[in-house]
């Protein structure tokens, strides 16, 4: 880090290598909103290059888009999209696209400001094409392209995610033991089971390291 914002985050980092006698510097530069809701929060980062200390070439950078009020939901602040974009001229465009939902309170299978749709570029580009603006569609039609549909038990844990529009599901268990606390004891057991009957599972101790983990496909199984 080479230097903070007069609020103290990160506002650039810089990395230097030489190979074959040529220096490279890159930076990640980092800036914040500034006013209203969303003060404070990243907007975007920029990679940029510098060789042999010449003048600096921006490659890529990323920008952030979090919801607002006039969106009429309750995750006011959370992250709506990131858009990866490349440099075209003098402006930026956008090369990839990834879009965020989030349940709103009294919502079954979630709870208020949990993640419940990731929809990823090749997805979201498909879904502009089909309905527009992705804002204006509903929770039904963005599901027909989401690549994550998640689903999440009383205690807030994943119970279901459904990929590649809903068609297919991987759900989750989770087993607690009346173990000691001890590194030694595991405390917690996840199992995965995957769209073709796989399994993964994973036991953990009390602070949460992972004991034993295991995959299961059929009689065979490999554990880690």
């Amino acid at each position: 880090v080479v230097s903070y914002t007069a609020q103290c985050r990160i506002g650039e980092m810089r990395r230097t290598y030489t190979s074959g006698g040529t220096t490279v510097v890159e930076a990640l530069l980092y800036t914040y909103f500034t006013s209203c809701e969303q003060r404070g929060r990243l907007q975007t980062v920029t990679l940029r290059r510098q060789v042999n200390g010449g003048a600096w070439t921006e490659i890529a950078r990323a920008e952030f888009e979090y919801y607002g009020e006039a969106d009429g939901v309750e995750c006011v602040g959370d992250l709506k999209r990131i858009k990866a974009q490349v440099l075209s001229g003098t402006s930026w465009q956008d090369e990839a696209v990834y879009y965020f939902r989030y349940y709103q309170m009294g919502e079954s299978n979630g709870f208020a400001r949990g993640l419940k749709y990731v929809v990823a570029p090749e997805s979201y580009n498909r879904l502009v094409a089909s309905i527009g603006n992705p804002d204006n569609a509903t929770d039904t039609q963005v599901a027909g392209f989401a690549d994550r549909f998640i689903e999440y038990d009383a205690n807030k844990r994943v119970k279901t995610v459904k990929v590649a529009g809903g068609t297919r599901s991987h759900t989750f268990t989770y087993t607690s033991s009346s173990h000691s606390n001890s590194y030694n004891n595991w405390k917690m057991k996840s199992v995965e089971t995957r769209p073709g009957g796989s399994q993964r599972i994973v036991s953990t101790n009390y602070i949460g390291q992972a004991m034993v983990d295991e995959f299961k496909s059929g009689t065979q199984s490999w554990i880690d």
